[in-house]
C-alpha cells in the first residue's frame, strides 16, 4: 500500500469512528490580505450563549469539573464547532471564508488532505489570520486534555505529549507530513479556557470566568477568545515542521511572497514573541523559525546579492 493510499484510508477510517480529524492544512502565507471580517464576535458569543444556558439550568452539584464537562458536552452538539465541518457559515452567515492553494501546489502534497478534505479556510480571530480547524483543536483538542487531566487522573505533561504525539501521528505529520505546531498550542489554549472555567489563569492572571456562591455557580465575565488565540495560532508567524519535500517546495514558493511580507512584515511576525515563546515552553513544539517569512526573506536578500 503506498503511503498515499494509506493516508486516504487512515483518514476516513477516523472519520467513521467519530473521532476528531484535524489532519486539514492551512495557507496562512498567502490569504492575510483576503480575510477582512473579525469572527471573534461570533465565536464568542456562540460560547456565551451555551454557557449561559447551561448555568441557568445546572441542576448538579456545584463543582468545577462535573460543570465543566457538561459544558464541553454542551459544545459538543454546537453545530457550528463539530469536528473539522467548515461551515461556520451557521454561526451567522458573516465569517469570511477563503481557500488558498500553496499545499496543493506542490506535486510532493498528494496525499489524504487534498484528497479528502479540502485546505481550511481562514478567519480572523483577535485580529490574527487562522484556519477554521484551530477552533476544532482549541475545543475538541483542548476539552481532550482536560478530561485526561480532570477526569481521567493523569498529568499535565502526559496530556500534553498526548497532544503533541497526535500531531506527530496518525492526526498529522504520519497522515500529510506537517507537523503544526500550531495546532499543538490551539490545543493547549483550548485546555487553559476550560480550567479557567472555575481558575484564576497564572499566565494572563485573568479571573476565572465562574465562582460558586451560596451553593450556586454564577458567571463572574463573559468568555473572550481574545484571551487565548494569539499569533502562535497563525502557521506563518509559527511555521509548520514538514517533510522534506515540501520544504524545498516553499523554498521555491515563499520568496515570491517577500514583497507582500516587506509592505506588511507585521502579517508575518507575531507580537510579544518572547513572552509567547515563554507562554508556550510546557509544549514540545517543533520550530521551524528558518520558514518564517523574515527568515525566508533575508535568506533571499543575501542569495540575491551575492
Amino acid at each position: 500500500m503506498t503511503k498515499s493510499v494509506k493516508s486516504v484510508v487512515i483518514l476516513l477510517l477516523a472519520s467513521l469512528c467519530g473521532g476528531p480529524v484535524f489532519a486539514v492544512e492551512v495557507d496562512n502565507f498567502t490569504t492575510r490580505s483576503l480575510v477582512e471580517i473579525d469572527s471573534t464576535p461570533i465565536i464568542n458569543r456562540l460560547f456565551n450563549d451555551e454557557l449561559d444556558a447551561l448555568v441557568s439550568q445546572w441542576t448538579g452539584p456545584p463543582e468545577a469539573v462535573p460543570f465543566t464537562l457538561a459544558f464541553i458536552r454542551a459544545i459538543d452538539k454546537t453545530p457550528v464547532l463539530n469536528r473539522i465541518t467548515h461551515r461556520f457559515v451557521e454561526a451567522g452567515g458573516r465569517i469570511q471564508y477563503v481557500r488558498s492553494p500553496i499545499y496543493s501546489d506542490s506535486s510532493c502534497f498528494t496525499t489524504a488532505t487534498v484528497w479528502v478534505r479540502p485546505l481550511a479556510g481562514v478567519i480572523f480571530l483577535n485580529g490574527i489570520p487562522v484556519g477554521v480547524d484551530k477552533i476544532g483543536h482549541f475545543h475538541d483538542g483542548g476539552s481532550a486534555i482536560y478530561r485526561r487531566v480532570y477526569d481521567q487522573g493523569q498529568s499535565l505533561e502526559q496530556a500534553l505529549d498526548w497532544s503533541v504525539r497526535t500531531e506527530n501521528g496518525l492526526l498529522g505529520y504520519w497522515v500529510d507530513g506537517i507537523f503544526s505546531n500550531a495546532d499543538v498550542v490551539a490545543n493547549y489554549e483550548g485546555f487553559r479556557f476550560y480550567r479557567s472555567l472555575f481558575q484564576p489563569d497564572r499566565v494572563s492572571g485573568l479571573t476565572p470566568v465562574l465562582s460558586v456562591v451560596d451553593g450556586k455557580i454564577v458567571k463572574n465575565r463573559e468568555i473572550d477568545l481574545a484571551d487565548h488565540v494569539t499569533g502562535f495560532w497563525n502557521e506563518a508567524m509559527n511555521p509548520s515542521k514538514t517533510m522534506a519535500c515540501m520544504e524545498r517546495h516553499l523554498l521555491k514558493v515563499l520568496p515570491k511572497r517577500c514583497q507582500q511580507f516587506r509592505a506588511h512584515p507585521n502579517w508575518y511576525v507575531p507580537q510579544d514573541e518572547e513572552k509567547l515563546l515563554q507562554r508556550y515552553s510546557v509544549l514540545a513544539l517543533r520550530p521551524n523559525p528558518e520558514f518564517r517569512m523574515d527568515h525566508i526573506c533575508t535568506a533571499d536578500e543575501a542569495s540575491a546579492g551575492r
